[in-house]
């Protein structure tokens, strides 16, 4: 077993429960809904200013994590950097419920590095 199963399998926590958890956080909410509207409304009417001349902030994904993601957290396999922010949230907020202290990164995942991706000058 790897750092994220052993810490999984100490901390007594459900992965079903986590993967709930993780839906419901990344959410989109009321106040992403409306930073959408504004930016539509700011296409259609504003098109050659920027977002940020208007003055609108990016809405939040509103995706938790997949069960994959998780599977491949589990076997020690290499996780993108976004996957593994929305998994140590999930996880501190069931720790946080449970009444116990949160974890950092690297009690989590131990040394097993993030998934890269292409780099920008492979894509070209």
């Amino acid at each position: 077993m790897g750092a994220f199963a052993d810490f999984f399998s100490s901390s007594g926590l459900d992965p079903k429960k986590v993967l709930r958890t993780s839906t419901r956080l990344e959410a989109q909410s009321l106040e992403g809904r409306v930073l959408s509207q504004k930016r539509a409304n700011k296409r259609r009417t504003a098109k050659d200013k920027s977002y940020a001349d208007a003055g609108i902030a990016k809405p939040p994904r509103g995706r938790g994590f997949g069960a994959s993601h998780f599977k491949n957290a589990m076997a020690d396999r290499p996780v993108p950097v976004k996957v593994r922010s929305k998994l140590l949230k999930a996880i501190n907020e069931q720790l946080a419920k449970a009444k116990k202290p949160a974890v950092d990164m690297k009690a989590v995942f131990g040394d097993v590095a993030a998934a890269k991706g292409e780099s920008s000058k492979a894509k070209k």
